[in-house]
C-alpha cells in the first residue's frame, strides 16, 4: 500500500476556463430576462421538490400547496438551492449539470447546464394530500 501511494498519479485532462466558456450558448441574454416578477407567486414561500426518479424538479406554492410547474432538470438531481435575490433555483446534478430556474417568469422555464435554452414546462393541477 505504501508503494502505491508513492506513485506519480496521473495527470488530469486540461478543460480551462476558455473551453468551459466557448462551450456556453447563450439563447436569452440577461439584458433580455425579465426586469420584475411577471407572475403572482409569493416566491418566500416558495418550495423546490427533486423528482428523482423522472429527472425533474417540482414548484410547489407553499401558499397553496399546490404545485405550479415541473421543470425537466436532467439525470440524478442532486441538490437544489435558492439564490441569494430569490429569483432563481439553481438545480445541480450528480453528472455535473447544472440548470438555473428563472422564478420572475410567467411560466417556470429551465436555463440548462448554462447553455440558457427554454424549456417549456407543464403545469399540473393540485395534488391530494399536500
Amino acid at each position: 500500500m505504501a508503494k502505491y501511494i508513492q506513485n506519480t498519479p496521473d495527470v488530469p485532462p486540461e478543460y480551462s476556463f476558455k473551453d468551459t466558456m466557448d462551450s456556453w450558448k447563450v439563447m436569452v441574454p440577461v439584458k433580455d430576462r425579465p426586469t420584475k416578477q411577471m407572475n403572482k407567486f409569493n416566491l418566500k414561500n416558495m418550495f423546490s421538490v427533486t423528482l428523482r426518479d423522472t429527472g425533474e424538479v417540482a414548484l410547489i406554492d407553499g401558499d397553496t400547496k399546490e404545485i405550479r410547474s415541473i421543470v425537466k432538470t436532467g439525470y440524478a438531481v442532486h441538490i437544489s438551492r435558492l439564490s441569494k435575490s430569490g429569483r432563481y433555483v439553481y438545480v445541480i446534478g450528480r453528472d455535473g449539470r447544472l440548470s438555473l430556474i428563472d422564478l420572475w417568469m410567467e411560466n417556470q422555464v429551465l436555463w440548462p447546464k448554462s447553455k440558457l435554452v427554454l424549456t417549456p414546462v407543464r403545469s399540473i393541477p393540485q395534488v391530494q394530500g399536500l
